[in-house]
């Protein structure tokens, strides 16, 4: 019990095992005790181990003749626990260092996880703001794109020029829809369109920024009407082509004669082939419109060309003769017959194409008076008449004195050529 409780140094326990002996004790040479030397000393069976203890109990059971034999000795088992406190420890250590390993790799790792956080959150701020700013010029874009495709839809159509034509007539004509976009507006061919109603004439169809159209007509009149076998063919000033049909009422136009009705086309003008009856036509009613005789003339005959005849509302006969000179012939008609509707004249011939002067005759060729314009000035108040042939004049009573031109025709007029001298040839 006693070595039970005994440790080695090391801190293991002590470990006995004692086995009881007898034995013959040998007689002594000697009964007083010795004393004690070195050399009696027991030796232990461990030479570190230096305790005396034993003694006492070994010379009590000597005496007995009997001994107990006990050895100590140690198990190893805390060299053991120490190599397994080692390994535990060393294990320890290892987990430790292996824990703070981790620990170190887990702070490493979770640094790389902040950082690609904190660069994918850069990212995702750079990829925010872009996105923001492409939206935002996504939106910018879209809104002019926007602006634009509703701000150059077609939203007014200006008609000018249109006298008897309304604008919703003219507009229909055109095609022209509003609400389509202007890349789509075609204004060429709006302006064929409107140009296939002969009656209007189409100056310009023009864009007006942003998304208006102008368009500027002038409404073509009626002035003649050739008279023909099957069908009237109406025409205005200009020789253009704005009816033909049979029946046609000519009655308030000039009815012409005397040209043949074959070829003819809606909406195009007289007098751009070689047609020399169709050509004089057209510079004859242009030099009428041109000193506002259209109302005065009734009919005009082109039977012959060289003998072109007029007749006024009021009955009388114009000779214009070969379409020559027809400024100068028109301006002294223009003179010559207020004068005659002023005096209630209204029957007989007035030559324009006379030599010598203008003439005015009440009954033939042979027989007419001429009368002789010397200016401008002269006083055509009271016009000479000699109707009766008798060398007195019939208003003033005074012997007959003819009136002459300042500039008498001395020559031979000729042709003038198809469409020419006028601001209307193709």
């Amino acid at each position: 019990a006693y070595h039970a409780r005994q440790t080695w140094e090391d801190g293991e326990k002590v470990v006995t095992d004692t086995a009881r002996m007898r034995y013959t004790a040998k007689p002594q040479t000697s009964e007083l005790p010795r004393a004690k030397s070195k050399k009696d000393e027991k030796i232990h069976l461990f030479s570190h181990v230096e305790d005396d203890f034993f003694e006492d109990e070994d010379e009590e059971a000597l005496q007995h003749g009997r001994t107990t034999r006990t050895r100590i000795f140690r198990t190893g088992a805390s060299t053991t626990a120490r190599i397994h406190i080692n390994e535990t420890e060393e294990t320890i250590r290892m987990a430790e260092a292996q824990k703070k390993a981790r620990a170190r790799e887990a702070a490493r790792k979770h640094e790389e996880f902040i950082e690609r956080q904190l660069q994918k959150k850069q990212r995702g701020e750079i990829a925010a703001k872009l996105f923001g700013n492409l939206a935002f010029v996504l939106l910018i874009l879209v809104s002019v794109g926007v602006g634009l495709y509703y701000g150059f839809l077609l939203s007014d159509i200006v008609v000018m020029g249109n006298e008897s034509y309304t604008e919703a007539y003219i507009i229909e004509r055109s095609e022209l829809e509003l609400g389509t976009h202007m890349l789509f507006v075609d204004l060429d061919e709006a302006e064929s369109n409107i140009a296939k109603d002969p009656y209007l004439q189409v100056d310009s169809v023009s864009y007006i920024f942003p998304a208006r159209v102008r368009i500027l007509v002038t409404e073509r009149k009626a002035i003649a009407g050739i008279v023909g076998l099957d069908s009237n063919v109406i025409i205005d000033k200009n020789g253009f082509v704005l009816s033909m049909a049979g029946g046609t009422d000519i009655s308030d136009l000039i009815q012409i004669t005397g040209v043949t009705v074959t070829g003819f086309q809606l909406g195009q003008r007289l007098g751009q082939g070689n047609d020399f009856s169709t050509a004089t036509l057209v510079q004859l009613i242009s030099v009428l419109e041109e000193y506002d005789l259209i109302g005065s003339i009734k009919s005009i005959d082109l039977t012959t060309p060289l003998a072109i005849t007029m007749t006024a509302h009021s009955g009388l006969k114009i000779h214009v003769g070969q379409a020559t000179e027809l400024t100068m012939k028109t301006e002294v008609l223009a003179r010559l017959l207020p004068l005659f509707f002023s005096k209630g004249i209204n029957s007989g011939t007035l030559y324009l194409s006379a030599k010598g002067g203008t003439v005015y005759s009440t009954t033939s060729y042979t027989d007419r008076t001429p009368i002789n314009v010397v200016d401008d000035t002269t006083d055509l108040s009271q016009l000479p008449v000699d109707a009766d042939g008798d060398g007195i004049d019939d208003i003033t009573g005074l012997p007959y004195t003819p009136i002459s031109t300042s500039d008498p025709i001395t020559s031979l007029p000729t042709p003038t050529p198809a469409g020419g001298g006028d601001d209307f040839q193709g």
